[in-house]
Protein backbone atom coordinates (compact mmCIF):
# COMPACT_ATOMS: atom_id res chain seq x y z
CA UNK A 1 0.00 0.00 0.00
CA UNK A 2 2.62 2.50 -1.06
CA UNK A 3 -0.23 4.74 -2.20
CA UNK A 4 -1.48 5.11 1.36
CA UNK A 5 2.05 5.64 2.61
CA UNK A 6 2.45 8.46 0.09
CA UNK A 7 -0.76 10.07 1.39
CA UNK A 8 -2.76 9.41 -1.79
CA UNK A 9 -6.48 9.69 -1.12
CA UNK A 10 -8.90 6.78 -1.39
CA UNK A 11 -10.51 8.51 -4.36
CA UNK A 12 -7.17 8.55 -6.22
CA UNK A 13 -6.46 4.92 -5.26
CA UNK A 14 -9.84 3.90 -6.70
CA UNK A 15 -9.14 5.82 -9.90
CA UNK A 16 -5.78 4.04 -10.29
CA UNK A 17 -7.40 0.65 -9.63
CA UNK A 18 -10.28 1.42 -11.99
CA UNK A 19 -13.01 0.83 -9.39
CA UNK A 20 -15.55 3.06 -7.71
CA UNK A 21 -15.19 4.09 -4.10
CA UNK A 22 -18.25 2.04 -3.14
CA UNK A 23 -16.72 -1.09 -4.72
CA UNK A 24 -13.45 -0.40 -2.90
CA UNK A 25 -15.33 0.01 0.40
CA UNK A 26 -17.10 -3.30 -0.18
CA UNK A 27 -13.78 -4.97 -0.95
CA UNK A 28 -12.32 -3.57 2.28
CA UNK A 29 -15.20 -4.95 4.34
CA UNK A 30 -15.05 -8.32 2.53
CA UNK A 31 -11.24 -8.60 2.77
CA UNK A 32 -9.92 -7.43 6.15
CA UNK A 33 -6.34 -7.78 4.90
CA UNK A 34 -6.90 -4.61 2.83
CA UNK A 35 -7.66 -2.63 5.99
CA UNK A 36 -4.68 -4.25 7.71
CA UNK A 37 -2.42 -3.24 4.83
CA UNK A 38 -3.74 0.32 4.96
CA UNK A 39 -3.22 0.51 8.74
CA UNK A 40 0.31 -0.89 8.39
CA UNK A 41 1.14 1.62 5.66
CA UNK A 42 -0.10 4.50 7.84
CA UNK A 43 1.97 3.23 10.77
CA UNK A 44 5.07 2.94 8.57
CA UNK A 45 4.55 6.51 7.34
CA UNK A 46 4.27 7.72 10.92
CA UNK A 47 7.46 5.88 11.91
CA UNK A 48 9.33 7.26 8.89
CA UNK A 49 8.27 10.80 9.78
CA UNK A 50 9.29 10.42 13.43
CA UNK A 51 12.64 9.02 12.29
CA UNK A 52 13.17 12.02 9.98
CA UNK A 53 12.34 14.43 12.80
CA UNK A 54 14.80 12.56 15.03
CA UNK A 55 17.45 12.78 12.31
CA UNK A 56 16.85 16.53 12.03
CA UNK A 57 17.02 16.93 15.80
CA UNK A 58 20.33 15.09 16.10
CA UNK A 59 21.97 16.45 12.96
CA UNK A 60 23.42 14.28 10.22
CA UNK A 61 25.99 14.07 7.47
CA UNK A 62 24.87 14.49 3.88
CA UNK A 63 26.79 13.40 0.78
CA UNK A 64 26.08 15.00 -2.60
CA UNK A 65 27.56 13.36 -5.69
CA UNK A 66 28.04 14.96 -9.10
CA UNK A 67 29.19 12.88 -12.05
CA UNK A 68 31.07 14.64 -14.83
CA UNK A 69 31.80 12.84 -18.08
CA UNK A 70 34.58 14.39 -20.15
CA UNK A 71 34.72 13.65 -23.86
CA UNK A 72 37.94 14.94 -25.44
CA UNK A 73 37.00 14.30 -29.02
CA UNK A 74 36.59 11.50 -31.52
CA UNK A 75 37.78 8.10 -30.45
CA UNK A 76 39.18 9.31 -27.15
CA UNK A 77 38.19 7.46 -24.06
CA UNK A 78 35.63 9.20 -21.98
CA UNK A 79 36.63 10.08 -18.47
CA UNK A 80 34.14 10.01 -15.69
CA UNK A 81 34.78 12.05 -12.60
CA UNK A 82 32.76 11.71 -9.46
CA UNK A 83 32.78 14.77 -7.24
CA UNK A 84 31.55 14.09 -3.69
CA UNK A 85 30.74 16.82 -1.23
CA UNK A 86 30.14 15.91 2.39
CA UNK A 87 28.35 18.39 4.54
CA UNK A 88 27.42 18.23 8.18
CA UNK A 89 23.84 19.31 8.84
CA UNK A 90 23.63 20.73 12.38
CA UNK A 91 20.88 19.76 14.82
CA UNK A 92 17.59 21.58 14.28
CA UNK A 93 16.34 23.39 17.39
CA UNK A 94 12.65 23.16 16.46
CA UNK A 95 12.92 19.40 15.91
CA UNK A 96 14.64 19.07 19.29
CA UNK A 97 11.88 21.10 20.98
CA UNK A 98 9.18 19.02 19.30
CA UNK A 99 10.71 15.72 20.38
CA UNK A 100 11.25 17.01 23.92
CA UNK A 101 7.59 18.05 24.15
CA UNK A 102 6.54 14.71 22.67
CA UNK A 103 8.61 12.71 25.15
CA UNK A 104 8.70 15.03 28.15
CA UNK A 105 5.24 16.50 27.94
CA UNK A 106 4.35 19.79 29.54
CA UNK A 107 7.68 20.04 31.33
CA UNK A 108 9.34 20.94 28.00
CA UNK A 109 6.50 23.01 26.53
CA UNK A 110 7.33 26.64 25.67
CA UNK A 111 3.95 27.50 27.25
CA UNK A 112 4.73 25.69 30.52
CA UNK A 113 4.43 28.80 32.71
CA UNK A 114 1.14 29.80 31.10
CA UNK A 115 -0.25 26.29 31.55
CA UNK A 116 0.91 26.21 35.19
CA UNK A 117 -0.86 29.54 35.87
CA UNK A 118 -4.06 28.30 34.25
CA UNK A 119 -3.95 25.10 36.29
CA UNK A 120 -3.34 27.09 39.48
CA UNK A 121 -6.29 29.33 38.63
CA UNK A 122 -8.55 26.31 38.10
CA UNK A 123 -7.33 24.62 41.29
CA UNK A 124 -7.85 27.69 43.47
CA UNK A 125 -11.18 28.56 41.78
CA UNK A 126 -10.38 32.24 42.08
CA UNK A 127 -10.90 34.99 39.59
CA UNK A 128 -7.71 36.69 38.45
CA UNK A 129 -9.01 40.14 39.39
CA UNK A 130 -10.49 39.09 42.74
CA UNK A 131 -8.07 40.04 45.45
CA UNK A 132 -8.89 40.68 49.09
CA UNK A 133 -9.86 44.32 49.53
CA UNK A 134 -10.08 44.93 45.75
CA UNK A 135 -13.25 46.62 44.58
CA UNK A 136 -14.23 47.42 41.03
CA UNK A 137 -14.68 51.12 40.32
CA UNK A 138 -17.64 51.87 38.15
Amino acid sequence: MDSVRCRISQKEICARLGVTQSVFSKLKSKHPEINEAIAEAKLNLKLDLVNKVYQLAMGYEDVVEDQIIEDNGQGATKKRKIHRIKRQVPPDLKAIQYLLMLQGGREFSPRKEELDLQEKKIDSKEEWNDEPGHEDSE
